[in-house]
């Protein structure tokens, strides 16, 4: 049973524009998700992205805004535990929490304070190699981070973050794969638009 089952993915490089672009002959770059806003209730918001990506994740997370030029989760001494935390509020609804990430856990130290704020489990690429999901490039893509996360769906009220690395830049962490838009992407752009058409089948 999904119906009791929320998800929030953050997908790494996604800018609105990219969901109705065309490219490679008029080919849609992110058919699925360009579908599916048609279908739901979708928010334009400015990401709180003050200085790198973890900054857009720690205030989901947290629920609270970082500020200043550093990431939260490297300041020693941070009361994370305090905080009003997404898990705190989906835990006091009867979810089991859980975040999803196929980087390192070290990478922006992320790890520990998203314990702290009360996630029951934190899944980066050491944790989920462990496991046996193998890695590509040396990172878990986002087709097996989804499958995973999925797997784990088959008990009621779940609550998943999961953060991609497929598409993050330089955009070249994808395996190849059947709707791939340029065969041989040379040029940024190209990359780009295979990285996001990627995560869009995945």
């Amino acid at each position: 049973n999904f119906s009791d089952n929320v998800v929030i993915i953050q997908v790494e490089s996604l800018d609105l524009a990219i969901l109705d672009a065309v490219a490679g002959g008029n080919v849609p770059v992110m058919p699925f998700i360009s579908d599916l806003r048609r279908k739901a209730l979708v928010y334009k918001t400015v990401p709180a992205h003050t200085f790198g990506t973890a900054t857009s994740d720690f205030a989901m997370c947290s629920g609270c805004i970082p500020g200043g030029d550093r990431i939260p989760y490297k300041v020693d001494g941070f009361p994370f535990a305090d905080l009003p935390s997404l898990a705190k509020l989906a835990s006091t609804k009867g979810f089991t929490t859980a975040v999803f990430h196929g980087n390192k856990g070290y990478y922006y130290n992320r790890q520990a304070p998203l314990r702290a704020m009360g996630f029951d489990t934190v899944n980066f690429l050491d944790d989920m190699a462990e496991k046996g999901i193998p890695t590509y490039s040396g990172y878990i893509t986002d087709e097996d981070l989804f499958k995973f996360s999925l797997s784990l769906m088959y008990t009621k009220r779940n609550l998943h973050f999961l953060i991609t690395v497929s598409s993050h830049a330089p955009w070249n962490l994808i395996p190849p794969f059947k709707d791939m838009i340029y065969e041989n992407p040379d040029k940024l752009y190209e990359k780009y638009s295979n990285a996001m058409r990627y995560v869009d089948a995945c």
